[in-house]
């Protein structure tokens, strides 16, 4: 919900570590941060149960997204949710 380098002078980038991972990704932002994710993912292929979601409305940076009462919690919700049920279809 932050997908920003904000350690990226101690730890490898987040660019090296996403073009490596095989693991399911959900990754999101507000919609104005979304242009910051883009840059990071420009290279990079993800994978079959790997997303980039950008909401339609003006969003939330991190979970505060998720919050009751918050704008366009629900747009995330309904996305976390369709996430989680093609990653782990019996759950």
């Amino acid at each position: 919900f932050s997908g920003f380098n904000h350690f990226r002078d101690a730890r490898p980038t987040l660019e090296t570590i996403l073009s490596e991972l095989k693991k399911p990704l959900f990754m999101t932002s507000a919609k104005a941060e979304s242009s910051i994710i883009e840059e990071i993912l420009k290279d990079i292929k993800l994978q079959k149960n790997q997303y980039h979601f950008t909401p339609n409305g003006g969003g939330q940076h991190g979970a505060k997204g998720l919050w009751n009462g918050q704008d366009d919690a629900e747009e995330y919700w309904v996305e976390i949710r369709r996430f989680l049920t093609e990653v782990y279809p019996n759950r």
